[in-house]
């Protein structure tokens, strides 16, 4: 078997077959019989290979695709999404049944050959050059370009834990992960790093704190905030988590609890709020660290004025004065007109008293 191909990975497919992918193809390798190779099942210069029944899905430099026995039929998933179109370098499945997918483009999840889940750096990981995956209970294990990256499954939120050279790695650049128990191995291109996963958690603490507020360009004591005027209500607020060893990798969220029911996501230590509409509102501010601990849920009470047209009073007291501006108006077309018909009775008897007077003689 040696010479005439570069291996780049191995998976079994069942107790006696195991499939080698390398720089010459596919092939089904006969463990019990290591002096040849059974079936030469395809020709690509593959970089991953995982088996799942009669399917076998590798990954090569354009992309993912699967390879469906009998038959050998190939299907190309970089046909179907751009996120399958770059580097494939490894292949895993966690106990859900989710495939895992380590691309250029990032973490790929698979269920049912459709993306489920799509992982990047926008969502934590230390990079989207995702190099090597190990799954282990509810837990992805992350190699990248630029460290290793723990998270956390289950939920729609993702926590992770990011660990680079500056916690010990031999190098950022992490070829391939291995979990034995409670302790995880690293291989790098300097060496092999290897730590207890729990020994970070205990000495690591997360204290979210509220260092400024300011509304309208004006500094407020946070502990006395006014109220604020409807029409000018800029609220900007500062705020830092005090996680020593998270060397700034602290993620915040936060939301308006009378507005949103989801929490929102931020990586600044900063919040603006503009045009509040009027009411009472609470903002809610958490924190979590590069370990997953999570801070104490911050709330900062916030009164937006009612305008006066708003305000409960307004609308009958509106239709009042409508009211008496329209019985004023009436009233005072009725004295005119009444005016109107006490001059004309006077010149109607004036004229009546003039006919009646005798005319003069001469």
């Amino acid at each position: 078997m040696v010479g005439d191909n570069a291996t780049k990975f191995v998976s079994m497919k069942n107790e006696r077959e195991a499939v080698v992918a390398g720089s010459n193809g596919i092939r089904i390798m006969d463990v019990h019989n290591m002096t040849g190779i059974s079936e030469r099942i395809g020709h690509v210069r593959a970089s991953a290979v995982f088996c799942r029944n009669d399917s076998v899905y590798y990954g090569a430099l354009n992309g993912l695709s699967v390879l469906v026995q009998p038959g050998n039929k190939v299907f190309s998933f970089a046909d179907t999404s751009r996120l399958l179109q770059g580097s494939v370098r490894d292949i895993k499945e966690d106990n859900a049944g989710t495939m895992w997918v380590a691309t250029d483009n990032g973490l790929i999840g698979m269920r049912g050959n459709r993306i489920v889940r799509h992982i990047a750096q926008a969502d934590g990981l230390t990079s989207s050059n995702v190099r090597c995956i190990e799954v282990s209970d509810s837990l992805l294990w992350v190699g990248t370009d630029k460290g290793m990256n723990r998270v956390v499954l289950g939920g729609s939120q993702l926590h992770v834990t990011r660990y680079t050279q500056a916690d010990g790695l031999a190098s950022d650049i992490v070829n391939s992960i291995l979990v034995d128990g409670d302790t995880i191995y690293a291989g790098t291109q300097e060496g092999i790093t290897y730590f207890n996963r729990n020994l970070s958690d205990p000495y690591s603490r997360c204290d979210l704190r509220l260092l400024e507020v300011s509304i309208n360009g004006r500094k407020a004591d946070p502990a006395n905030l006014p109220l604020l005027n409807y029409a000018n209500n800029s609220i900007h607020l500062e705020y830092a988590a005090l996680s020593y060893k998270s060397d700034g990798d602290i993620t915040y969220y936060y939301r308006l609890r009378e507005q949103d029911s989801a929490w929102r996501q931020s990586r600044q230590t900063s919040l603006d709020l503009i045009s509040l509409p009027p009411g009472a509102y609470h903002l809610e501010l958490y924190a979590v660290n590069r370990f997953g601990l999570k801070s104490a849920v911050l709330t900062i009470p916030l009164t937006v004025k009612t305008p006066f047209w708003q305000s409960i009073w307004f609308v009958p007291l509106a239709a009042a004065v409508l009211i008496a501006l329209t019985w004023a108006l009436i009233y005072w077309r009725l004295g005119i007109r009444r005016k109107k018909e006490n001059a004309e009775r006077m010149v109607a008897r004036q004229l009546q008293e003039l006919e009646q007077r005798p005319c003069a003689r001469r």
